[in-house]
């Protein structure tokens, strides 16, 4: 997985300081994650999706010494506030053992903050009910986490990952509800909205054309990423 588009304020030989493990990388080796409390925005190693308990650890780390130094923020090589563009990310190969519905579920763990998403697939219904699936898996891994700790500030992120999480609402777009986090919808379906603006997050499975991703890239709201399946 790689970003192979980003805003003009940032180029893809943009080094950057993964929140994770402190690594500086090229943004073309990363995936975006959430905004911190500050604007600024973070990035994290494509790897660390590779592995949930890697992921989950390391995030909660990266959130508990910002947290001790009284900022959420990453390096200041990053912009405050993206102002104009998106972030694209290809994801080209997936292990047999690790599905679209598996990524999407790690790949949220780290932007589900930033507002709502959108899953454009031919099956919605099945993946929605496969992306749900994995998603009680990482809340469990968070769990188990937060009862192998005994120091209060870790306890207390956990605490409240594990919260917004079990709060996080996923539903097929042919059954629209107010303060939905997560969307699936049909190509068809995406059309018909008229707009995803609100959309901060997009995954693109469906066999979408490059003409439609730059459609679609351009018709959403600044800084947001859109997530392509091939």
């Amino acid at each position: 997985m790689s970003i192979v588009l980003c805003p003009d304020t940032l180029t893809l030989n943009t080094p950057n300081t993964c929140a994770i493990c402190s690594e500086k990388k090229r943004l073309r080796s990363m995936t975006t994650g959430r905004s911190g409390l500050d604007g600024r925005r973070n990035f994290i190693c494509s790897s660390h999706l590779d592995d949930p308990l890697e992921l989950v650890e390391g995030w909660t780390n990266f959130l508990v010494s910002q947290h001790q130094n009284g900022t959420i923020g990453s390096p200041e090589l990053t912009p405050l506030i993206v102002e104009q563009g998106v972030f694209v990310e290809h994801c080209t190969t997936i292990p047999q053992r690790r599905s679209p519905s598996q990524h999407i579920a790690r790949h949220l763990y780290a932007r589900c903050a930033e507002g709502p998403a959108l899953v454009i697939t031919d099956q919605p219904k099945d993946y929605l009910s496969a992306v749900m699936k994995k998603w009680w898996r990482l809340i469990w891994r968070t769990k188990q986490e937060q009862a192998s700790t005994l120091l209060r500030l870790r306890i207390s992120v956990f605490a409240k990952q594990c919260y917004g999480m079990e709060r996080t609402t996923m539903r097929t777009l042919s059954q629209p509800l107010t303060d939905t986090d997560v969307y699936f919808a049909l190509p068809e379906e995406v059309s018909a909205l008229g707009g995803v603006t609100q959309f901060q997050t997009i995954y693109v499975i469906s066999e979408l054309d490059d003409s439609a991703i730059a459609k679609l890239a351009d018709a959403m709201s600044a800084g947001a990423v859109l997530v392509r399946y091939q």
